[in-house]
């Protein structure tokens, strides 16, 4: 018998929003894209983000999104036994353009982080993410890889979907190959109620 004692789950989540309501966050994030000052300044990548300049979880016009994240998390955080609500510590857009990436990172401080797809054009670049257990690790020599041997999987960028992690996993967007690819990610953190 076969025990897995240290999966690694994500959940996926498709058409979370209405058409409308996803038109409404492209439109906004085309015209913040033109006035927010770039974020992300530590990063070898060069996609413009907002991260660090501008907090969409503080725009109202995000707020349906917000609402909509914040019930999927929760639900996520259920499942593994978590008996405190998650609140949205910040959220930020990502705006890629033809030949941007972003390099492999984790979310440190934080307990579960999300990636909405807003738009995102066929054959754009897929969200990655690397085993948390594969560093240092000889790779095993196999023959078709399966949920205990995969050490990088993708997920295809399907617009108005939901992707929702533990902020430890490494991810990573590869270099795009489209002239537009939209995002939103979000950081969440345990609520604190005095």
């Amino acid at each position: 018998m076969i025990h897995k004692w240290f999966p690694t789950a994500v959940m996926f989540q498709e058409e979370i929003l209405s058409q409308s309501e996803n038109e409404k966050l492209y439109n906004h994030i085309k015209y913040l894209n033109n006035v927010v000052k770039k974020g992300g300044k530590d990063w070898l990548s060069d996609v413009k983000n907002t991260s660090g300049t501008y907090d969409c979880n503080k725009d109202n016009v995000f707020n349906f999104l917000h609402k909509k994240v914040s019930l999927y998390v929760n639900e996520f955080s259920e499942k593994f036994g978590c008996v405190k609500k998650m609140i949205c510590e910040n959220s930020w857009y990502n705006y890629y353009e033809k030949g941007d990436y972003q390099e492999f990172h984790t979310h440190p401080h934080n307990y579960f982080s999300a990636v909405y797809f807003v738009k995102c054009l066929k054959n754009s670049s897929p969200l990655c993410f690397q085993s948390p257990y594969s560093n240092n690790m000889l790779p095993l020599p196999v023959k078709k890889y399966n949920d205990l041997s995969f050490d990088i999987i993708e997920y295809e960028t399907l617009n108005n979907s939901l992707v929702i992690f533990r902020s430890n996993i490494p991810h990573m967007v590869p270099k795009n190959t489209t002239e537009e690819r939209i995002t939103m990610s979000f950081n969440y953190k345990l609520e604190e109620k005095e």
